[in-house]
């Protein structure tokens, strides 16, 4: 990861406390979509797939895959079936 990832990626988890306490038992998710180096849109949701899939994202950094194992397969194969890196 970057220095650029990872400062992007303190914004995310930022976002993500933002759900506490309503997102219980999920987990806190934060969402920061960046281009050219600037953040675009942040926010916090249970489940960032769908937004960004909308934006067409090509690359997306991750901290931590889903623990349960559907899940996790199901992110998996929504990652290489769009490309993202």
């Amino acid at each position: 990861m970057s220095a650029p990832d990872e400062d992007f990626m303190r914004l995310a988890l930022a976002e993500g406390r933002k759900a506490l306490p309503a997102c219980l038992p999920n987990p806190p998710v934060g969402c920061v979509f960046v281009r050219d180096g600037a953040v675009i849109a942040s926010g916090f949701t249970p489940s960032c797939a769908k937004a960004r899939v909308a934006r067409g994202l090509r690359r997306v950094v991750v901290a931590m895959l889903d623990p349960t194992r559907a899940m996790r397969a199901r992110e998996s194969t929504s990652s290489k079936r769009r490309a993202w890196r």
